[in-house]
């Protein structure tokens, strides 16, 4: 740092912590918000990446941190926003993900749907919408108070999600395959994708152990940018996710109970 960006070493740190499905990040800002330091890394869901995996992603990003402040920079106070979590993590999951990487008393853990919701809103009603490898969606009313809808997991819901639309545009395939369905050119970009000249062989490849959920979704980008919605068939999946996530959205305004013309989406 130049004279002019230098942090004095006693001046307060915060810490806060997007750990998504897929992908994490970290940034260290001042007082003031300016950003000091910044990190990246891998998922923090410890449902679907496991426990070690997410703490090893932790760490990593905090010693990326640590790097970057001057030493012995006092942390005042660290959020991390968790995406294995529905709303604040028990004292038993914070030092299950946290012991002996950050200060736990000074560590919140919460649901990285929380998180997303007060940064877009910054504490005013409103309703976010995540759509990435999974799906959940958030409303906040007046009061400050988040009621969810979603978020159950690529097993038990995720619609609209890239996961989602991966496994639908693979049911596409198989039902034309099956003569259930019309043909589809998502055919051969799924095999494509695949790196298989048979559709079968795709059933030995997904139901591999180091074949993971974060993995499957990105099939959902790769057909988005191959056929989008020059395919009817994959607009269609396309559409039904999206009213699904419309579907859940106004469920969660009304659960946050507040008129819905206040709403701010975003």
């Amino acid at each position: 740092m130049n004279s002019s960006t230098e942090m004095k070493r006693n001046e307060p740190v915060f810490i806060g912590i997007d750990g998504g499905g897929t992908h994490s990040f970290a940034v260290g800002v001042d007082s003031t918000g300016r950003m000091l330091a910044s990190a990246e890394a891998g998922s923090l869901n410890f449902f679907g990446a496991g426990l070690p995996t997410a703490r090893r992603h932790l760490k990593k990003l905090n010693e990326s941190l640590e790097r970057q402040l001057p030493p012995k920079t006092q942390i005042d106070r660290i959020v991390v926003g968790c995406a294995a979590l529905f709303s604040d993590a028990t004292e038993a999951e914070k030092e299950e993900l946290c012991h002996g990487i950050l200060p736990l008393q000074r560590t919140r853990v919460v649901s990285d749907s929380q998180t997303a919701c007060f940064g877009a809103t910054l504490g005013r009603p409103g309703v976010v919408i995540i759509a990435g490898t999974g799906s959940i969606v958030v409303a906040q009313n007046e009061d400050g108070q988040q009621r969810r809808v979603g978020g159950w997991g690529h097993i038990l819901g995720d619609a609209g999600s890239a996961y989602w639309m991966a496994v639908e545009a693979v049911k596409v395939v198989i039902a034309a395959e099956d003569g259930l369905g019309p043909n589809t050119r998502l055919d051969r970009f799924v095999r494509q994708w695949f790196k298989v000249k048979k559709l079968t062989e795709v059933v030995p490849i997904i139901h591999h152990p180091d074949f993971t959920k974060e993995r499957f979704a990105t099939l959902a980008s790769h057909l988005a940018r191959k056929v989008g919605r020059r395919d009817s068939l994959f607009g269609e999946i396309c559409r039904r996710g999206s009213r699904a996530l419309a579907s859940q959205a106004r469920s969660a305004v009304k659960l946050a109970g507040w008129k819905r013309d206040r709403c701010r989406c975003i």
